[in-house]
């Protein structure tokens, strides 16, 4: 994306990808899409602001992305969410 680019503009975008990588943003995210978390920690955060308690069954497809050890295909999501041996 920033192959051949001038540097000076890209900042503002190295500060919005530096937003959305916090934990709480992603948290947030996860929590109000429905989307998956993109790391373990905005799950471990979502867990521990009582998201899963307060709204049962919202954590079955991480848990089902965990089940088993990554595949090409589900190695970003499976990999960051699995936890660790």
């Amino acid at each position: 994306m920033l192959r051949n680019r001038p540097r000076e503009p890209f900042k503002g975008v190295a500060k919005f990808f530096g937003f959305l990588a916090k934990p709480e943003i992603q948290a947030a995210w996860h929590q109000n899409t429905g989307y998956l978390p993109v790391t373990g920690a905005a799950f471990d955060l979502t867990r521990a602001q009582g998201f899963y308690d307060r709204n049962p069954g919202t954590a079955i497809s991480i848990e089902q992305v965990r089940l088993k050890p990554p595949t090409g295909n589900s190695r970003g999501p499976a990999r960051i969410l699995r936890p660790d041996p």
